[in-house]
């Protein structure tokens, strides 16, 4: 049988500072990323908090409307 690891949710997922940090208990929680239109929403935040998740093991979808975003994903 195989044993499957749990993840602590208190752990970081993304650290900004020493004190701030998205942890893997935000991101099963949701993350909301607002902005206007150009403003960098799928471009920088959200694609390093999915690369983050990625890199912990989650799984994902990604949608988008913008052509230019397929080869980004």
């Amino acid at each position: 049988k195989k044993s499957v690891a749990r993840w602590d949710y208190n752990n970081p997922l993304l650290q900004f500072s020493a004190r701030d940090c998205i942890t893997i208990g935000d991101a099963m929680e949701g993350i909301a990323i607002l902005g206007g239109t150009g403003s960098g929403k799928t471009s920088s935040s959200g694609f390093a908090i999915s690369l983050a998740m990625l890199k912990q093991g989650f799984a994902g979808l990604v949608l988008t409307v913008k052509s230019d975003e397929v080869d980004r994903w």
